[in-house]
């Protein structure tokens, strides 16, 4: 585990620092394909988890990806893998329908005491225990949650006490600029923390549902088929695996959804999402527009364009009489466009530093990044294609 966990690293950082270097959005989605097998591959010649490996890769990439690479990139290797997990899940299955006639066949010639029928009562009998096993490993998990919720309600006041002290005393005297921003940053993060574990309440319904949430499907199938041929009992195995994910998947996850309704389990609150998100798009607004009156005073730019850079950089729906405007010159546009990248970029930086401080959740974060993706890849495109008309 240790070799694959340092496989997997190395792996990922070089895959995101490498592919950072392209301007080729086919290429950098392609060489994403052969990522997996990069670091598989090494992983088995050590005797370590490729599986392992790979998943580790992965974590490290999305990590990394929206530091160092391009929008257009991201958007569409995001697009590219979400439809080729589409199609290996479907083949998957596909697979496993066309191969279990030939599994149960297999399953009868080489019995040795135990047969096709017997291999699916005993598969039975596994998607039963796997289920009961998952729900006693939740239990425990959801009173842990809930201590930790009591923990950070007894943290929180003394918490606030800290940010109210830090932001009345001077540290940057006593400790210097780069410590207090490291204690601010800290303390940002416990807050969050704090703050997380009181507003995303877990009770005994999500300890239910995450309990019956347990669908076996392609990953047990997959990894029953890379048994060695010699395995003893081979078919019958994979043979209970085919019956245990069939069983979780009709079973859990037909009755889901019978299940939530039933206990009532609240869904996302949208008022709370609306506020992250106005919070959120408010901070990176600040941080854009520090970086567009700073550069509009350096390079002494004309107000107009900084005017419709400040304006353009908010969403907003085309009024009546946009299209009458009077159309930039190319020296005024290109300004316009190095202005609008800038303070892309800083909206960007600051949504990195947002998601390092943990003050947002997960949702408002990547809907934030996907809207900040999408413009920047257009401005991008605009920019490329204006500078080749140019030249």
């Amino acid at each position: 585990m240790v070799i694959a966990v340092v496989v997997g690293v190395v792996v990922g950082v070089v895959n995101v620092k490498v592919r950072a270097l392209l301007d080729d959005t086919v290429l950098n989605a392609a060489i994403s394909f052969v990522v997996p097998f990069v670091a598989y591959v090494p992983a088995e010649e050590f005797d370590a988890s490729g599986v392992l490996a790979v998943v580790v890769t992965g974590l490290v990439t999305g990590h990394l990806a929206p530091r160092l690479l391009r929008a257009q990139d991201r958007l569409g290797e995001e697009m590219n893998w979400r439809t080729l997990a589409f199609l290996l899940e479907s083949a998957i299955f596909l697979l496993m329908g066309l191969s279990l006639k030939t599994l149960i066949d297999e399953a009868h010639t080489h019995a040795n005491g135990m047969g096709a029928w017997r291999a699916f009562l005993y598969g039975l009998a596994l998607a039963g225990f796997v289920i009961v096993v998952r729900m006693v490993f939740v239990a425990p998990l959801v009173a842990m949650v809930r201590r930790d919720e009591r923990k950070a309600a007894a943290a929180k006041p003394f918490m606030e006490g800290w940010q109210k002290r830090l932001a009345t005393f001077d540290f940057a005297d006593r400790f210097g600029t780069r410590k207090k921003e490291r204690i601010e940053r800290r303390v940002a993060r416990v807050g969050a923390d704090i703050e997380f574990r009181l507003t995303e309440t877990f009770g005994w319904r999500g300890g239910v549902v995450l309990a019956w949430s347990g669908m076996r499907g392609a990953i047990t199938v997959a990894a029953a088929q890379t048994l060695p041929e010699d395995t003893p009992y081979r078919p019958q195995l994979i043979l209970m695996a085919f019956v245990v994910a069939a069983a979780t998947l009709l079973l859990q996850g037909l009755s889901l959804p019978a299940v939530i309704r039933t206990l009532k389990v609240p869904g996302d609150d949208p008022a709370r999402l609306r506020k992250e998100c106005v919070e959120l798009v408010a901070r990176l607004s600040n941080a854009a527009s520090d970086v567009l009156d700073e550069k509009a005073m350096r390079d002494d730019i004309d107000p107009q364009i900084v005017s419709q850079v400040r304006e353009d950089s908010l969403i907003r729906p085309i009024r009546p009489g946009d299209e009458q405007q009077p159309r930039p010159t190319p020296e005024a546009h290109q300004v316009y466009l190095r202005l609008r990248l800038a303070v892309m970029a800083a909206e960007h930086t600051a949504l990195l530093q947002a998601r390092a401080d943990g003050t947002f959740s997960a949702r408002a974060l990547n809907d934030t990044q996907h809207i900040l993706d999408l413009e920047e890849a257009r401005l991008q495109h605009v920019s490329d294609r204006t500078g080749g008309d140019q030249e």
